[in-house]
């Protein structure tokens, strides 16, 4: 939208959802229509906000007949936010985005991390074993390794020399050949046991 000289601009206008320098985040529960869930949560994940709302999957019929999926929420009306920056209420309610924020008395109430993983169906353990799942397959170097990537060394295993910056160097090993390459590390699906 531009603005002119002389045009009339509400203050809600000029300010975003969200002010001021990050922090660490916070999380808080925000009450909106039922209806527009979805939309709000995708809403709010495009302008960086992470957002969510516990759901399951169910089958419906459409008026033809046929068999689809649709995302039932658990908890109509509540969608769950995490802020990086101040969250301005007060534009979020007049542009209409949510009815408000779970509060105690007129404080907006910020809900434990715990809170949130129990609500996502991740328990703290199952966390933390996930996190050693994904420390346990991290390439190293010394690794032998298999390329995951399209490219001429596919399925190929190779040798890990060293990681920097992302990137892993290897050598594939071709009888009594060493040559040399490189792919992000993410690429690579490590093969031994450090």
């Amino acid at each position: 939208m531009t603005w002119r000289v002389g045009d009339t601009v509400s203050i809600e206008r000029c300010r975003d959802i969200v002010s001021g320098p990050e922090t660490a985040p916070e999380w808080y529960a925000l009450i909106v229509q039922s209806q527009r869930m979805a939309r709000l949560r995708d809403g709010l994940r495009g302008r960086g906000i992470y957002t969510f709302y516990p759901s399951e999957e169910v089958q419906r019929r459409d008026r033809r007949g046929n068999a689809i999926m649709v995302e039932r929420p658990y908890i109509s009306g509540l969608i769950y936010s995490q802020f990086r920056q101040a969250p301005q209420w007060d534009v979020m309610k007049s542009r209409g985005l949510i009815y408000g924020v779970v509060s105690h008395g007129c404080y907006p109430v910020r809900i434990h991390p715990d809170v949130i993983r129990h609500l996502q169906g991740m328990t703290v353990e199952q966390e933390r074993l996930e996190e050693a799942r994904r420390e346990m397959m991290r390439v190293r170097e010394g690794d032998t390794a298999k390329v995951l990537t399209p490219t001429p060394l596919g399925d190929y295993m190779v040798e890990v020399t060293s990681i920097t910056g992302g990137v892993a160097w290897f050598e594939y090993i071709c009888g009594d050949r060493r040559i040399p390459g490189s792919a992000p590390v993410d690429a690579l699906e490590r093969l031994n046991e450090a």
